[in-house]
């Protein structure tokens, strides 16, 4: 899963290896977080004051609450916050995920390490933000079994960061004899249809009153069949 605290991994972060890995995530220098203080409280397991609860606009409370309310012992509340959290954020790496096997990283890197710089010259296409896709492999390179990707430092001062394939990550790279790719998987999962039929989910589970209409159908005006 997902650390929570990639969900500012688009701030401002440097193509240079020196900052310590959750500043450089978070894009802000550490403890300076403040306009976040869900993220902060979450990050240190502080307790925090609980919120009113929430509900779409439109869209009535339970008609019948329970009076019984599941309480979390002190312990246990940190390590729960961070799961869902961590659900929450799943989006992230899935679109980043879609975004460097589109690109071809994958085949590029093969058994090499490589430094952003290095991989976005092998992908020549000089439209490419290389420090949008510095972002997206370190986010990527989060497990710190390296599942996906690798995270080292390289480039010729030994001062950037540079990215191999993990164990998982080698199943991203096509044609190669006898081992599958899992490249076509993640293409279908993220393509847009797909994508923006989930985004019609919850009008689909709670206005089924209004409209017979599929998730996927609303979201493309045509059934998948």
């Amino acid at each position: 899963m997902v650390n929570f605290r990639l969900t500012t991994f688009l701030a401002n972060a440097p193509l240079r290896h020196g900052r310590s890995r959750d500043s450089c995530y978070l894009g802000t220098r550490r403890g300076q977080n403040a306009h976040f203080p869900q993220l902060r409280a979450a990050k240190d397991d502080l307790d925090v004051t609980p919120a009113p609860a929430r509900h779409v606009p439109g869209l009535p409370p339970p008609a019948v609450p329970s009076s019984r309310k599941a309480i979390l012992p002190p312990g246990e509340i940190g390590p729960a916050r961070k799961l869902i959290f961590a659900l929450l954020h799943e989006h992230l790496a899935a679109q980043c995920l879609y975004t460097v096997v589109n690109l071809g990283v994958p085949d590029v890197l093969g058994d090499e390490t490589l430094t952003v710089r290095e991989i976005v010259g092998r992908l020549g296409r000089a439209e490419i933000n290389d420090d949008l896709l510095l972002r997206q492999l370190r986010l990527l390179a989060t497990d710190p079994a390296g599942g996906l990707f690798v995270e080292s430092v390289g480039g010729e001062d030994g001062r950037e960061f540079a990215y191999s394939l993990g164990l998982a990550g080698k199943l991203l790279q096509t044609g190669i004899e006898g081992q599958p790719s899992m490249a076509c998987a993640v293409q279908h999962s993220f393509e847009p249809p797909l994508w923006m039929a989930w985004s019609k989910l919850p009008e689909a589970t709670y206005g089924a009153g209004e409209s017979t209409e599929t998730p996927f159908k609303a979201a493309n005006g045509a059934d998948i069949f």
